[in-house]
């Protein structure tokens, strides 16, 4: 109860469904910072049902954003969901969710959303091809990636790959 209450002074929502005790974690608009940061871990390690996380315009930043991967979302064997857009993350997270998620796992990650970050169009090809590794994963829905320089698409939704859904546009874009 006290974790949860930490959690809702944030602005932090933590919903629990009482049969199948699947969970979803949700801070949105909250700058995720030191005390935010051990009670989003200390969630993930009591909670290992969690299957959505969304951290949506928490200024994350890579710094900030590996811990939360390594020491926490790792634990997470049923997460399905992982909506980190609108953030300040830049290339050092491609990094992480590649080497993470990237490699053969029981983990069944279906989406990462990643849209209104600092990501270059390269940033979303690596991550693209760095995750085509996983072939447990179902359906696919790759989102365009958006050039910066001259806003052309790439739109790999004709490929027959097996990846999570990943929304990847430039902070700004559309």
């Amino acid at each position: 109860k006290e974790l949860l209450e930490k959690l809702t002074k944030f602005g932090g929502k933590f919903v629990q469904d009482k049969k199948s005790g699947v969970c979803d974690l949700v801070i949105d608009g909250h700058m995720v910072l030191g005390d935010d940061i051990i009670v989003i871990l200390e969630f993930c390690r009591r909670f290992t049902e969690i299957q959505s996380i969304s951290l949506t315009r928490c200024g994350l930043t890579d710094i900030v954003f590996e811990p939360l991967v390594v020491n926490g979302f790792t634990q997470l064997r049923h997460l399905k969901q992982l909506d980190i857009g609108r953030n300040l993350l830049k290339n050092d997270t491609v990094r992480v969710l590649i080497e993470t998620y990237g490699q053969k796992l029981s983990n069944p990650i279906e989406t990462i959303d990643l849209r209104g970050n600092a990501l270059s169009f390269d940033d979303g090809v690596a991550l693209l091809k760095g995750l085509t590794l996983i072939k447990e994963l179902n359906g696919l829905a790759v989102g365009d990636l958006r050039q910066d320089r001259d806003n052309d698409h790439l739109n790999f939704q004709q490929r027959q790959l097996r990846t999570p859904e990943l929304g990847i546009v430039r902070a700004g874009g559309r």
